[in-house]
């Protein structure tokens, strides 16, 4: 499943709203590590940089 333009269609639709972003992973492993990615695509919440919740998306498309 490809989630880029699911993303940049949510971003249009939230703007002003809701901040979305993109990271790589293998660029970025602290970051992963912080957030406990351990798949991907992953989606994660967050509120004043505050998780509040981590969706994994192969649970939504399997």
């Amino acid at each position: 499943m490809i989630i880029g333009p699911v993303i940049e269609k949510l971003k249009i639709k939230f703007k002003g709203e809701i901040k979305f972003g993109k990271v790589n992973i293998d660029d970025n492993q602290e970051l992963a590590k912080k957030f406990k990615i351990l798949s991907i695509p992953n989606f994660i919440l967050l509120k004043k940089e505050n998780l509040k919740s981590n969706l994994l998306v192969n649970n939504f498309i399997n």
